[in-house]
């Protein structure tokens, strides 16, 4: 998803922003590079169609408990003291019924919570 600007205005003439879903192909017999090629997809497509100065990469398979996250993250690159030294805000992924071995490592969380 590309945000970037449309031109359009609302009605007390703040422009509004464009989203543009962008979804790639994976061709069987050829590696696509996982979240990697995602990534590089996006970014290479984000310079052609809208140089946006911002991306969102959400995984087709997960999803978003905090309803604020966008906003959050957009706090985050756009602070006027860290921003300029931030380029990339990620947030912690959560496995539910994990085994005793916790082999996705979920016990990070105690770090972001």
């Amino acid at each position: 998803v590309f945000l970037g600007n449309t031109g359009a205005r609302d009605i007390e003439g703040n422009e509004l922003p464009r989203l543009v879903y962008v979804s790639r192909e994976k061709r069987p017999g050829y590696q696509h590079h996982k979240k990697a090629g995602a990534e590089n997809a996006l970014v290479r497509v984000s310079a052609v169609l809208t140089n946006a100065p911002y991306i969102l990469n959400l995984d087709c398979d997960h999803y978003v408990n905090n309803s604020k996250a966008v906003r959050e993250a957009m706090c985050i690159l756009m602070d006027p003291q860290v921003g300029r030294d931030v380029c990339y805000v990620q947030f912690p992924q959560r496995f539910d019924g994990i085994d005793k071995s916790d082999r996705y490592a979920n016990r990070n969380v105690v770090f972001f919570d």
